[in-house]
């Protein structure tokens, strides 16, 4: 594999690459280099490279629900905490920025279903020349261009995540309202701020059981992910 060959000089760039897509769809001894290649540049804190590998978007983001639901099902999860942030915490880019700007060369103007989700604000560029003879010119017009759309992309996008947080906390508090109505009526006769101030702590709680119940079910993840690992590399 040519990225083992040139591993020394993969590190004197500093350079940590990442594999994402459907592992177990990549045949074994494939995927055991695959990691070596990964596990060898981990510790590198340049630049990061993601190669999407056997890999579409529609398979990540199909990928994060059905991890969801086992979550859910193995109670690990209860359904309120599934939220758009959870399935971006699944994704295999979870630890990585969104991008900033999408190129596509070769005079080709269409996503061809890689990082879509992750696309969303980003600005996109279509370059009709190929990809090998992209020269520093084409860059340079590219961001000259986006720097002049960052600010309008920057304030679309700070609105978007106003609008998902306040949509998340409506759900949350429809969600303890339907509990509260199930439970025993021991709030009536009491004034309405005690009742507020009961509201206003359950959803505090319900925050903080949230957050341990996330971390258990990312951690347990990835102790999955770490398990198929090794067992790929047995077939070295």
């Amino acid at each position: 594999m040519l990225l083992l060959l040139t591993r020394d000089a993969v590190r004197r760039v500093n350079m940590r690459i990442k594999i994402l897509g459907d592992w177990s769809a990549i045949p074994a001894r494939v995927r055991a280099a695959m990691i070596r290649v990964m596990r060898n540049t981990a510790d590198n804190d340049g630049i990061t490279v993601n190669v999407c590998f056997s890999y579409t978007s529609r398979w990540e983001i199909a990928h994060s629900i059905q991890l969801m639901a086992r979550g859910v099902s193995e109670g690990r999860l209860q359904l309120c905490d599934v939220s758009e942030d959870l399935m971006e915490m699944s994704f295999e880019t979870a630890h990585e920025p969104d991008p900033d700007i999408l190129i596509r060369t070769s005079g080709e103007v269409r996503l061809s279903d890689f990082l879509t989700w992750q696309s969303s604000f980003a600005a996109p560029f279509w370059l009709s020349t190929l990809w090998p003879a992209v020269q520093l010119t084409d860059i340079l017009a590219v961001l000259l261009t986006y720097q002049q759309q960052v600010d309008a992309l920057q304030k679309q996008k700070a609105v978007a995540i106003e609008q998902k947080q306040m949509a998340q906390q409506h759900a949350d508090v429809i969600w303890l309202r339907q509990r509260w109505e199930a439970e025993p009526k021991r709030d009536e006769g009491r004034p309405m701020v005690q009742r507020v101030k009961t509201l206003d702590d359950r959803l505090a709680q319900l925050l903080l059981d949230r957050d341990a119940r996330v971390d258990g079910f990312l951690a347990d993840h990835q102790e999955r992910m770490d398990v198929m690992f090794e067992d790929s590399l047995s077939y070295e």
